[in-house]
């Protein structure tokens, strides 16, 4: 959003692009058919992939607008923010599965409460780092290299995430109707 108000994005769009984080939810039950079509590890990672991809393109949001018109930015803005969202909401689906499938009933809360805990202090270590960035330079540049250097540590993540083996029971009971 503080990228698309400092690329002049109307408030029109930045509305828009605010609310695809709760419209993109509808797109969970598409997750399910995936997992159950190619498991929950395989559509986590292409999900991350797109995600990371879709990111990319608004870091060269800049460049579009200076091919084409600054007209296309809200469009690249809230088309590219439709499809990060959504592969949210997909790749969301197979996180429960792996889950259950890498931990016992005994450690599974345990796991899940250290996991949590390290996600949050690193996206708190990196909120710090951004504001440090922010606080130095405020150029449209400094945007989008902090978004393609997001970008670069999401698809990092993606190939790791790839990597890991899951059991054929996911995949069949992401099959059983809900």
């Amino acid at each position: 959003v503080l990228c698309a108000i400092r690329m002049g994005c109307p408030y029109s769009c930045i509305a828009v692009i605010g609310s695809l984080f709760f419209l993109s939810n509808f797109f969970m039950p598409l997750g399910k058919t995936i997992m159950a079509r190619i498991g929950a590890v395989k559509t986590i990672s292409l999900c991350w992939w797109l995600r990371n991809s879709a990111i990319l393109l608004l870091a060269a949001a800049p460049f579009f607008s200076y091919l084409f018109s600054p007209v296309v930015i809200p469009f690249i803005f809230i088309a590219v923010t439709s499809l990060f969202y959504s592969c949210r909401s997909v790749g969301l689906i197979g996180f429960r599965p792996i889950m259950k499938s890498i931990t016992t009933p005994e450690n599974r809360g345990n796991f899940s409460s250290i996991s949590s805990g390290l996600f949050y202090l690193a996206n708190l270590i990196m909120l710090v780092l951004v504001i440090l960035v922010m606080s130095i330079s405020r150029a449209t540049g400094v945007f989008i290299g902090i978004i393609i250097f997001g970008a670069g540590f999401g698809l990092a993540a993606t190939w790791f995430m790839s990597r890991i083996e899951e059991p054929d029971e996911i995949r069949e009971s992401a099959r059983q109707p809900i």
